[in-house]
């Protein structure tokens, strides 16, 4: 979703696709990238506030599997589930109209983002900082997002074999 002069982006952290106990695990969270290159969570009540794309692997089973649209939350009021259900519905319709069946998450990724109006991904690259502002981050077109992500699964994959 584009507002003015805002422009938001899938975010993947350090830590975004990595092994877990019992399987494996990618989730990318949604940041705005301000008109100055800031980048930021969404505002509190914005749709993408708390929005997750999530997936599961486990090596026995080959490719990723539960592909999702999720909120991430504890606390939820009335407005707050009212946003949320606005956005899961154009999620859902977004999915049903894909033009192609994802065979990957990051397809997923990149087909879901589109439908959302998501124009972007940000990696953290680097830095050990609590605040986006205190680490390096590259900035990638929802494009080139596909190549990213599932690149970054195949090199978890790998790591956890090794």
């Amino acid at each position: 979703m584009t507002d003015k002069k805002r422009t938001f982006a899938l975010y993947m952290g350090m830590k975004s696709i990595e092994a877990e106990r019992g399987g494996n695990a990618g989730h990318l969270g949604v940041v705005e990238i301000n008109e100055s290159g800031t980048i930021r969570n969404p505002e509190t009540g914005h749709a993408f506030n708390d929005l997750n794309f999530r997936c599961q692997w486990h090596e026995k089973m080959g490719e990723t599997f539960a592909w999702r649209v999720d909120y991430d939350t504890s606390r939820v009021e009335l407005a707050d589930a009212e946003r949320m259900a606005k956005l899961l519905r154009k999620a859902w319709r977004v999915e049903r109209k894909f033009s192609v069946n994802p065979t990957t998450f990051g397809q997923f990724c990149v087909l879901m983002a589109k439908g959302l109006g998501i124009t972007k991904l940000v990696k953290r690259v680097g830095g050990y900082g609590l605040s986006f502002a205190d680490n390096e981050h590259r900035t990638f077109s929802i494009v080139e997002a596909q190549g990213v992500i599932d690149s970054a699964i195949a090199e978890s994959r790998t790591e956890a074999a090794a």
